[in-house]
């Protein structure tokens, strides 16, 4: 448990690393409460969410711990989908087929 790597200022992941501080929880004590790996509890409080497998993921983790600490999830779910979006990738245009003359 390192928990001297600090968040970055932004985004929603500083904000449930500091309301946990500030009421005096433990990575543990959320892991164990949200059925999640410490490591788990530390990518959300970095916005790490590559290891989430998608954004329906990191929305239900946000919102889980947004409750647990008492917070109104919505405002950390945009702040997350800021940080989603290089994650996802819009689908490929189809591209039109090449008109072949005789």
């Amino acid at each position: 448990m390192n928990e001297a790597a600090e968040p970055k200022p932004e985004g929603a992941g500083a904000l449930l690393h500091s309301e946990r501080r500030r009421q005096n929880l433990s990575l543990g004590d959320v892991s164990r409460q949200l059925k999640l790996s410490v490591r788990q509890v530390e990518a959300l409080e970095r916005d790490d969410f590559g290891p989430f497998g998608g954004p329906v993921f990191v929305h239900g983790f946000v919102r889980n711990y947004a409750k647990l600490l008492g917070l109104d999830p919505e405002p950390l779910l945009r702040a997350a989908d800021e940080k989603l979006s290089p994650l996802i990738e819009p689908a490929p245009e189809p591209q039109a087929e090449a008109v072949r003359r005789p």
